[in-house]
């Protein structure tokens, strides 16, 4: 959650991003949840186990296009009030 913040949000000295990107962060938060619970074989549900499980090391740079489905998998899949 930390690394979220843009260059503006820490010069504001923000602990948290500004709530109109409080979602995209979020979803970008369980992305990483996602990774870590499937590489530490935690995760149960098998349709993310086999989107993520040969990926990891890759998923965990956040950077890319399979990051960028998953975070999009993540946001699909998020209650939308």
């Amino acid at each position: 959650l930390a690394t979220s913040l843009t260059e503006e949000e820490r010069s504001s000295e923000l602990l948290y991003p500004v709530v109109s990107r409080i979602r995209h962060v979020s979803a970008q938060v369980a992305a990483a949840v996602i990774v870590e619970a499937v590489d530490e074989g935690l995760a149960r549900d098998e349709r993310i186990i086999n989107m993520v499980q040969n990926d990891c090391e890759e998923l965990k740079t956040r950077q890319g296009e399979k990051w960028e489905k998953l975070v999009k998998f993540v946001q699909e899949n998020m209650w939308d009030p």
